[in-house]
């Protein structure tokens, strides 16, 4: 599911009262909860899921999901050292990239910056760093919708077993921002809480509280 800026501003609202002010939302940045998607669990093979994230169009080969963007997939067999995989080539997209080394996916901690700077590489990347509990990875594409070259992120997490094995990785969520700036690992454009409206709110609820306490004693 996509959500705008004003539906992740609606949700806060509806979530912290009617009275609650949300002063900061960037609408440039479109975040999607994978987690109850069926391909959040990686597929245990070597095709594993293909993900437009434009589109949302998944699909277990590359042409199956037109324009894809990301592609985690695991190599061997349960019995044979499989390995935790992400895949990316420039064919059908010249500025498709993970950030990472050469052959290795690069593990991003919360707040990291992706943008231009990368280094963003292609082949078939190893994900062994994902294995312990997961974390996120950088990533960039060419936007059909735009025609722009976008920076994103995607939070895998993990089990931790260690060779995986089927449903032990998944792909809980991912964002991108839309306008072709730079954007940080878990950033999701939801609005932020002015500071002092979260004090007043909880001095008003104080108040309210302490006037019921004093009608009680006086009713008494």
């Amino acid at each position: 599911m996509n959500y705008s800026s004003s539906a992740r501003l609606a949700g806060a609202v509806a979530a912290l009262g009617a009275a609650t002010v949300a002063t900061q939302a960037d609408a440039s940045i479109v975040f999607v909860d994978f987690s109850s998607n069926p391909s959040s669990s990686i597929p245990f093979s070597i095709d594993g899921v293909y993900i437009n994230v434009v589109t949302g169009v998944t699909g277990t080969s590359a042409g199956t999901a037109a324009g894809w963007d990301i592609n985690p997939y695991f190599t061997g067999t349960t019995g044979a050292t499989p390995a935790f995989n992400l895949f990316a080539t420039t064919t059908g997209d010249a500025n498709r990239g993970i950030v990472g080394t050469t052959g290795t996916a690069s593990v991003l901690t919360l707040g990291a910056p992706i943008g231009s700077g990368g280094p963003f590489v292609t082949g078939a990347l190893s994900g062994s760093g994902f294995h312990a509990g997961g974390g996120y990875v950088g990533f960039r594409f060419t936007n059909e919708a735009t025609g722009q070259v976008n920076f994103g992120w995607a939070l895998f997490t993990s089990t931790g077993a260690n060779p995986p094995s089927a449903g032990s990785i998944r792909l809980t969520g991912f964002a991108y921002e839309n306008t072709g700036l730079a954007i940080n690992a878990g950033d999701t454009g939801a609005p932020i809480p002015e500071p002092s409206t979260v004090v007043t709110l909880g001095m008003m609820a104080a108040g309210a509280l302490g006037l019921r306490q004093w009608r009680r004693r006086k009713a008494a």
